[in-house]
């Protein structure tokens, strides 16, 4: 979310509690979009907020799901989106990093698009006086344990550690990083010639979330 902190943290609870209610009247779990819809509607009943905010989640009927909201009402569904003062500046940074190319499209790996979305927000943050501070990276997945998936807290970096942005299809794992290492970095894909660092740390939570997901 983006916008007025009292009128975030009001809704995020506010349409918590709606989920429950309806949760409790019709005896099912509320879809993606459903619970998105509720923001909606309270948006559209006139209340004046100063918000936007991105809705993401997987359900059992429509899998993943991802809503662009704003305080206007409008309602998107879509594959990446950006929002706050410095959302255009993330946009570009995003679609750059992404844009096709005359090769074959492959799909990118979890850490990637981590990063993809960590260097947004760090480009945003160079020209946006509002935007700063630390990068929280949260992951939703899917596992036979979390059939409705379950959400992982995968990194908090200080915006100004991202220096160097990625590439769709490049990233270099350097062992050196953290706690020591030979200094051998570990060219994953190398298509483009820019690259940046994982910090270790990170990569052994995302190595952690994928054994989840494998047993």
């Amino acid at each position: 979310m983006a916008g007025g902190a009292a009128d975030c943290y009001h809704n995020i609870r506010r349409v918590g509690t709606l989920m429950k209610i309806e949760e409790a009247t019709m005896g099912l779990d509320i879809t993606v979009k459903a619970a998105a819809k509720l923001l909606q509607n309270i948006i559209l009943s006139g209340e004046k907020l100063q918000l936007g905010c991105m809705v993401a989640g997987i359900d059992a009927i429509f899998g993943p799901q991802l809503y662009y909201i704003d305080s206007s009402g409008d309602f998107v569904e879509g594959d990446r989106f950006c929002v706050g003062s410095g959302s255009t500046l993330a946009y570009s940074a995003l679609d750059s990093a992404l844009k096709p190319t005359t090769e074959p499209s492959k799909p990118i790996s979890l850490t990637q698009a981590v990063y993809h979305a960590m260097w947004a927000v760090r480009h945003a943050t160079v020209r946006d006086a509002f935007s700063g501070g630390y990068i929280n990276a949260f992951v939703i997945r899917r596992s036979k344990q979390h059939p409705h998936g379950k959400v992982y807290h995968v990194a908090r970096v200080d915006c100004k550690e991202l220096e160097v942005p990625l590439t769709a299809h490049s990233l270099v794992v350097d062992s050196d990083s953290e706690d020591g290492g030979d200094g051998n970095g570990t060219n994953t894909t190398s298509s483009e010639p820019t690259t940046t660092t994982v910090p270790m740390k990170v990569m052994q939570v995302m190595d952690s979330i994928q054994h989840e997901l494998d047993t």
